[in-house]
């Protein structure tokens, strides 16, 4: 105890000693250290200089604001009337030469344009900060820092800064620090997409070729991306807007699945969590050879690999089947709950269909009633899929591969109507790595295109999404919606308030646009009309709101 005592006692007088030092020469020409200063917040920025909290030697030298954020004791010092906080790196200089650091020798000052970190909820659907959003959401810093590699790795939100009324998401901390301190290092640097490529799921075997080829790179990275779309491109180029705002898909890559994941080999018990939320999926199947990329089942068979995969979507989704019919037995056959029999029904229906005929729901005739029930438990089997084909670069350019045939009749027989797409990993890979002129010829060379484009719109395409237009000088944008959306809910999805207030939409075809050259054109061919609360809003509709403004907002249009 005494030892402790004597410790706490030789601290206090050491502090107390600097402290009266302080006080004692704080009118003279001496640095003090304000390490053991009870200084606030609020006293440091009413002293603090120019250089406000950053490092002055930093910006000398480097032309870098390292800063301490909230102020930092460890690195606040004295200098006559102003504060400064000087980074570990640059202390002892800075003691031992200040004014050599300091005006009028050093006036690199931080500018005032300055990026800022976001601490209010950021909803990148919404126009204000999807028009902000620079580089797709990829981290900038990773992909300059990685250079040549070019490493695409989508930012978060939570690191999301707000520089020159651009918004930027970084990976980590550490790559938003660096930012704000050299953000204009960063933000000039001009990222390589190989195309505006793809909320829709990406499931496959382990090791189909797809994600070890770095096709992952641009696409399963990329989580939020742009459907291509050349009418929407033609509105940009005719009305030249200060903001671009395209239609966007969501892609989130999941682990393969493995045979025996329903009952807990591989991804087990946690697939369902990783896919549930998801709309749709792609199915992604090798059908091409390379004995560097092994295969889980030790052979390529694309049709054994469907099989597997269809029946581990049954088999989960049964099992997550029977432990709400178990719960709902109770309350309605021992409880007679009559509220939930409707559900109950549908859902015994379900079972026959996945238990006793093996087949997926997606396939069967559904009641508005039952569609109602089956809204709530989102089977997996309910979703709508598209098959993605692997080859390998000789057969997709040459266009044949003996497994497509085979692959066809499977999809005929178990999934009537579903989209097969064939592709190259291998293929795309190389294209990625090449300029645009290169990239035309080689493509012209070979007779063959990119299928990027159209994996993408016909993953918008089997989630029945569409969109309208709104279009201007100010701004060009692709609204989705549902087929089948009318207009005061298609207004609605720009502002809740158009949609209470709705008047009328006045709506012209893309197609009538282009073909008449304007708007003033298209109203004297009398192709110009207005639309009422029971209008369909139809895909590609260049659409004009007119609404009550008392309902909420002040403008009383939207274009």
């Amino acid at each position: 105890m005494w030892y402790v005592w004597s410790q706490a006692d030789r601290r206090v007088c050491s502090r107390y000693t600097i402290i009266r030092s302080y006080f004692r020469e704080s009118d003279y020409d001496k640095i003090h250290s304000l390490k053991y200063m009870s200084v606030s917040p609020y006293e440091f920025r009413r002293r603090q200089s120019r250089f406000e909290s950053y490092c002055p030697l930093c910006l000398y030298y480097e032309n870098t604001m390292k800063t301490s954020g909230p102020p930092d004791h460890r690195g606040t010092i004295q200098f006559r009337e102003h504060f400064y906080w000087i980074c570990s790196q640059h202390t002892n200089e800075f003691i031992q030469h200040p004014q050599k650091y300091l005006p009028p020798a050093n006036n690199a000052y931080p500018p005032e344009d300055r990026p800022r970190i976001l601490t209010e909820t950021i909803d990148l659907e919404h126009s204000c900060w999807a028009k902000r959003l620079q580089v797709r959401g990829f981290c900038l810093v990773t992909y300059f820092d990685g250079l040549p590699s070019r490493k695409l790795v989508p930012g978060k939100i939570v690191t999301a800064v707000l520089y020159k009324d651009n918004l930027y998401l970084f990976c980590t901390e550490d790559c938003r620090d660096k930012f704000l301190a050299q953000p204009d290092k960063y933000a000039n640097v001009q990222m390589k997409f190989l195309y505006t490529m793809p909320t829709i799921d990406v499931k496959s075997l382990p090791n189909v070729g797809f994600l070890e080829q770095t096709v992952s790179k641009f696409y399963l990275s990329a989580r939020r991306v742009p459907v291509p779309d050349a009418r929407f491109d033609y509105l940009c180029e005719y009305f030249k807007p200060a903001s671009k705002v395209p239609a966007f898909l969501n892609v989130v890559d999941i682990a393969g699945l493995v045979k025996g994941a329903a009952e807990g080999q591989g991804l087990g018990n946690n697939f369902l969590s990783h896919i549930n939320a998801c709309d749709g999926i792609f199915h992604l199947c090798r059908a091409f050879d390379d004995d560097d990329v092994t295969h889980v089942e030790g052979d390529v068979n694309p049709v054994r690999d469907l099989e597997i995969i269809s029946e581990e979507l049954r088999l989960k989704d049964i099992e997550f089947l029977n432990g709400h019919l178990e719960k709902l037995e109770k309350l309605v056959v021992r409880g007679n709950d009559k509220k939930l029999k409707p559900e109950y029904d549908t859902l015994l229906k379900v079972k026959g269909i996945m238990v006793d005929e093996k087949r997926h729901i997606r396939f069967a005739d559904w009641s508005a009633t039952d569609i109602e029930a089956l809204n709530k438990y989102l089977f997996l089997t309910s979703k709508p899929v598209i098959y993605l084909v692997n080859l390998s670069e000789k057969d997709y350019i040459r266009k044949k591969n003996k497994w497509l045939i085979k692959i066809k009749e499977w999809v005929d027989k178990n999934d009537p109507g579903a989209i097969l797409i064939p592709f190259s990993g291998t293929f795309e890979n190389k294209l990625f790595d090449m300029d645009d002129a290169e990239r035309a010829k080689y493509q012209e060379e070979n007779k063959v295109t990119s299928a990027l484009d159209k994996i993408i719109v016909q993953g918008y395409k089997a989630l029945q999404l569409q969109y309208f237009f709104t279009a201007g000088h100010d701004e060009v944008k692709a609204w989705t919606i549902q087929k089948g959306t009318k207009a005061p809910q298609a207004a609605g999805k720009i502002h809740t308030d158009f949609e209470k207030g709705f008047i009328m939409a006045e709506v012209m075809k893309f197609d009538d646009f282009k073909n008449e050259g304007s708007e003033a054109a298209v109203k004297a061919a009398g192709k110009y009309r207005q639309q009422g609360r029971n209008y369909v809003v139809e895909d590609g509709d260049i659409v004009f709101f007119k609404f009550n403004a008392g309902a909420g907002l002040k403008d009383a249009k939207k274009k």
